[in-house]
């Protein structure tokens, strides 16, 4: 199969489908279609979803067809549709109503109050585990709120989903192998060149502290407090001082023995028989040197503790998405760029913070356009490729519909920016038949979902 003939091959099967965007970062321009995450905005009235057995469902994401630009004319021309699902510790959704899908000609025009017992997304996952969360914090019901664009796009199948004559004139091809022309890297390159991607700036260009420089100790992150805009707003102050938190708080119960003072070694038998008659108190083994080394890391490591938790509070008081004063921004340089001769571990703990913390606080403050505009362009180009989300067009050959003709109505990916995750870093399909579509019964669409469902 050659080139030309391949371009033939996926003429054949493309078709048209409409990418949801999550603007990264978000603009105050972009013609909002609907949300993924954060509260929906049900009618007045309107009961919260649950499934048989009377568990709440967790809010996915929310689209406004009226806003849609639909190729294939088959979705709603108005009305809203609101995607629900069973988002707990165990996330197979094989209880049956675990995913539900509500559509109304209208929404209502607040946020709907969430049920009392709604549990934590992903059984508090992700709070604790992807996002640092703290031993104080409670998990939250809710996902976050990431405003979507929409944009008409190509799409293909994948080549186990290829009928069964072209997939094999495909294999037969030698274009199933990985190398760099088989027939699903090409189909992936396609659908890449549509999707939108950030732009360099014309301008200087402030660039993330490189941390391969970082490690170098005669540097002392000195490059970070050579910038006087850094950090630019109160959000990445919070999110590294959170992340270093997170991480002291699980590494100084692990050390809390080891930290504890050395007990006396007593002597026992004979030899401790005649100390006791003579009332001789025994005498304690000298202190390991290497304990004595961790109990002076473990009171350091205290101390900074208690200081990231007083600026990460005053950071959330002052607002994340405001510029700290230079007061703040000078004593959380001091903080971050502590060095100590005796234990280089005070560094590396600072350093894996930025690192994690900065990235945090990408994907939090990426939803606020004030604090998004306040954020260099170019730290969000460090930040890796998104996912996107889709309706219409083909789900993944893994997740196929149980009617080949059946619709793709919503493909939502696991996303860091709004905390979704769907098995090992999968996607939740909602896939219903064109008649029931046509016939607006989404009581009747059905999901697959990595992991189950």
């Amino acid at each position: 199969m050659d080139q030309l003939a391949l371009d033939t091959l996926l003429d054949k099967h493309k078709t048209l489908a409409i990418c949801l965007w999550p603007s990264w970062p978000l603009r105050t321009d972009i013609n909002e279609v609907g949300h993924l995450g954060g509260r929906p905005c049900l009618p007045q009235g309107v009961a919260w979803p649950r499934t048989a057995s009377g568990k709440p469902l967790h809010f996915l994401a929310m689209i406004d067809c009226g806003a849609l630009r639909d190729p294939s004319a088959s979705l709603p021309d108005r009305g809203v549709l609101f995607f629900f699902g069973l988002m707990d510790a165990d996330g197979s959704f094989d209880e049956t109503g675990s995913t539900q899908v509500l559509f109304f000609e209208t929404s209502g025009s607040v946020d709907s109050i969430l049920p009392d017992d709604l549990g934590a997304t992903l059984g508090g996952y992700d709070n604790f585990s992807r996002h640092a969360g703290l031993i104080e914090d409670r998990p939250t019901p809710e996902f976050f709120r990431w405003p979507l664009e929409a944009i008409v796009v190509d799409d293909w199948p994948e080549h186990a989903g290829l009928p069964t004559d072209d997939k094999e004139e495909v294999t037969k091809a030698g274009y199933t192998d990985t190398g760099d022309y088989s027939y699903d890297i090409e189909v992936r390159r396609r659908q890449a060149a549509q999707l939108p991607r950030l732009a360099t700036p014309d301008s200087k260009v402030w660039r993330l502290p490189s941390l391969t420089t970082l490690k170098d100790a005669d540097l002392n992150l000195t490059d970070i407090a050579e910038r006087p805009d850094f950090p630019q707003v109160n959000g990445m102050i919070e999110s590294i001082c959170r992340v270093y938190e997170h991480a002291k708080q699980r590494e100084l119960e692990r050390h809390k023995e080891k930290a504890a003072p050395a007990e006396p070694q007593k002597k026992t038998g004979i030899g401790g028989l005649f100390d006791r008659l003579r009332g001789t108190t025994p005498v304690a083994e000298p202190v390991n040197a290497k304990l004595e080394k961790q109990n002076r890391y473990i009171a350091v490591a205290l101390e900074r503790v208690e200081d990231a938790k007083a600026m990460r509070q005053k950071a959330v008081a002052l607002g994340l998405g405001n510029a700290p004063t230079q007061r703040d921004r000078a004593d959380f340089i001091k903080w971050l760029t502590y060095n100590t001769s005796d234990d280089a571990r005070h560094k590396w703990n600072a350093q894996a913070a930025y690192d994690a913390g900065l990235n945090l606080a990408l994907k939090r403050l990426g939803t606020y356009p004030d604090a998004a505009e306040k954020i260099p362009h170019a730290l969000f180009e460090e930040y890796p490729e998104a996912p996107h989300h889709q309706m219409l067009g083909f789900g993944p050959s893994d997740l196929a519909p149980n009617n080949h003709n059946d619709a793709l109505l919503l493909m939502l990916r696991s996303d860091d920016r709004a905390n979704f995750m769907f098995g090992d870093a999968g996607d939740l399909c909602f896939y219903i038949d064109p008649d029931d579509l046509k016939a607006r019964k989404f009581d009747q669409v059905y999901t697959r979902s990595t992991g189950g469902g």
